[in-house]
C-alpha cells in the first residue's frame, strides 16, 4: 500500500496509480477507499471505463445497488467489454 501512495504522492495527476491502489483497496475489503480511488481516477479521466466498471463492484458490496447500476451503465456506455457486476 505503501508503494502506491507514495507513487500517488509523485504524480497526483495519474488516474492509473489511483485506480491501482483503488483495486488493492477492493482487494482488502475496505470498499468505502476503493471508491474513493475509483472516483479520483474517474475524475481525472472521465472516460476511463474500468475505473467505472471497477467502482460499480465495490458499490454493490456495499449495497449500495443503484451507483452500482449507473456506474456498471456508463462502464458498458464506454467499453462494452468491459467487466461489470451482474444484477438480479
Amino acid at each position: 500500500m505503501a508503494d502506491y501512495s507514495e507513487a500517488i504522492r509523485l504524480v497526483p495527476n495519474d488516474p492509473t496509480k489511483h485506480y491501482n491502489r483503488a483495486l488493492l483497496y477492493h482487494d482488502m475489503g475496505d470498499y468505502g477507499k476503493a471508491i474513493e480511488g475509483y472516483s479520483k481516477a474517474i475524475s481525472l479521466n472521465p472516460g476511463f471505463a474500468k475505473a467505472y466498471g471497477n467502482r460499480a463492484f465495490s458499490f454493490k458490496a456495499v449495497g449500495d445497488i443503484p451507483r452500482a447500476r449507473e456506474d456498471a451503465r456508463k462502464a458498458l456506455e464506454l467499453n462494452p467489454s468491459v467487466k461489470v457486476p451482474q444484477f438480479d
